[in-house]
């Protein structure tokens, strides 16, 4: 039974062409909540009021006169509180507690575990982020089929009810219909390593032994593209970035090594300047680097022990999987570069310099597509990879 109303119309204002309005002219109450027992029924809350939710929203929404301090605690920060912080509590007013907790670093550090505890049920989306792997298009499917966490709640940008309440009504707003909750990395390993606990005394229970986030029913995934085509999407996306004067994690220190630019329709100056940052700032075997150890072997390997999709982002392979696999429809392509340089303009020092800093990724790529046509399928999954290795042997 929905606790709140929400700013739509319901099914009878709509057959009615109006609002239905009390004849006492009362604006209609909030249904209160008993105090949470489970960080999963704070989200509810968030989530019921959505867009607009609020901390003042969540103030009104729950019932906490008969709320014992130590149990809000539990629910929202997995622990029991120390004899210290019970003796420094004091008054019945339990609001500020609870709005202390949800803002306090120790609630927000550890943010995407709590969520995907909380919501154990769903099916984890979790997606290895290769630079210039179509990466932005990713994400804007997977917002797009449920919540994608951001990474950064832990710090300072969300440390206020104002910026923290609309973040959460907007992430679980729709959670009741979602088919998965997202994650992006840049690195496969912490979707699949479990976290090393240190261990203080006995523990009789093994409790501090905690899974790694990629679940047997989860979906984790990486798109892949040729290398020498990541190189030119590298190149050419950064010059389109300085062009465009964008705001971009590096740009700055590379805008100063390349000054100064030229003007933007000079287009010998800036296929010059693609090649100077292709010999000067091509990464070293980025596919590798983001799926093991930054060798072939190493990337063969770790994707040979867990179920990772692997998928080409060219020949159509990335239309024909994403609808399936992450229930999105394709969108347009996001952030298209300026092609500055484009492969026939590759001169042999040029790809002398990509076999040198992506020879890894290269040998790679070139396993990765006999496997890929061996299977018929649009992806490969990571023990097919080493299948594949121990037939060749």
């Amino acid at each position: 039974m929905p606790r709140y109303t929400v700013p739509m119309a319901s099914l009878i204002e709509s057959l009615l062409s109006g609002p239905v309005i009390r004849a006492d002219q009362k604006r209609m109450g909030v249904t209160m909540r008993p105090p949470p027992m489970r960080l999963r029924e704070v989200f509810e809350v968030f989530a019921a009021m959505g867009r607009t939710a609020s901390f003042q929203g969540v103030h009104r929404s729950l019932e906490l006169r008969s709320a014992e301090p130590a149990s809000l605690a539990n629910a929202v920060l997995g622990r029991w509180m120390t004899v210290e912080e019970l003796a420094a509590f004091d008054g019945k007013n339990h609001w500020p507690q609870l709005r202390s907790m949800l803002l306090s670093e120790e609630f927000r550090r550890p943010f995407v575990r709590r969520v995907l505890d909380a919501f154990s049920e769903k099916r984890r989306v979790l997606h290895v982020r290769i630079p210039s792997c179509a990466g932005r298009h990713v994400q804007a499917l997977m917002e797009g089929a449920g919540p994608l966490l951001p990474l950064d709640v832990g710090t300072k940008k969300y440390a206020t009810a104002d910026v923290l309440g609309p973040l959460l009504g907007r992430l679980f707003g729709s959670i009741n219909i979602a088919r998965g909750i997202g994650v992006t990395l840049p690195a496969m390993g912490p979707f699949v390593e479990a976290p090393q606990a240190a261990v203080t005394g006995a523990d009789p229970l093994h409790w501090v032994s905690e899974s790694p986030p990629c679940r047997a029913i989860d979906l984790l995934f990486a798109v892949i593209r040729p290398p020498v085509a990541l190189a030119l999407s590298q190149v050419n996306g950064t010059l389109t970035a300085l062009r465009d004067q964008a705001d971009m994690p590096g740009l700055q220190r590379i805008a100063a090594q390349l000054r100064p630019l030229p003007p933007s329709g000079d287009r010998a100056a800036w296929k010059l300047l693609a090649q100077k940052l292709l010999h000067e700032s091509l990464p070293i075997n980025p596919i590798c680097s983001a799926l093991g150890d930054g060798t072939c072997a190493g990337a063969i390997a770790a994707c040979g022990r867990v179920p990772i999709e692997l998928v080409n982002l060219e020949d159509d392979h990335y239309a024909e999987w994403v609808r399936p696999a992450i229930n999105a429809q394709l969108l347009d392509p996001i952030g298209v570069s300026e092609p500055f340089l484009k492969p026939s303009d590759l001169t042999s020092a040029d790809h002398l310099v990509i076999a040198a800093r992506m020879g890894e990724d290269i040998a790679f790529f070139e396993h990765f597509l006999a496997c890929l046509k061996k299977s018929g399928l649009p992806l490969v999954r990571g023990p097919d990879l080493v299948r594949k290795e121990e037939g060749a042997a």
